[in-house]
């Protein structure tokens, strides 16, 4: 007998939670008191993961603000806030091509 990996077994949980049927022919087979336990469990997991939702929700937006008041703080001070993505000296850097060699003769003849 093969024993299942955690994937293998979280695999086959997903597989199972996101079937309505499988979840109906599982609440059948399970004791009704088994179900409600596991409903308690599963809704204390969902809340859990909503507060943790809600709280990156709320980081993200703080920062989205922050970067607002920098972006009007640059504007108040007479900058273009796309200028400021260029390097300054992008205007004085010039490529270098590189020498070619002259072609040489051949050293030995066959």
């Amino acid at each position: 007998m093969s024993e299942l990996t955690k994937e293998d077994e979280y695999g086959i949980i997903s597989r199972t939670m996101m079937n309505i049927r499988s979840l109906r022919v599982f609440a059948r087979e399970i004791d009704f008191e088994q179900l409600l336990e596991m409903q308690e469990k599963l809704n204390v997991v969902i809340e859990e993961r909503r507060e943790d939702a809600e709280r990156e929700a709320a980081e993200r937006q703080e920062l989205e603000a922050k970067r607002q008041q920098a972006i009007e703080y640059i504007i108040s001070l007479g900058l273009d806030p796309e200028s400021l993505l260029a390097p300054v000296t992008a205007d004085t850097v010039k490529t270098r091509r590189k020498a070619k060699g002259g072609v040489r003769k051949a050293k030995y003849r066959f």
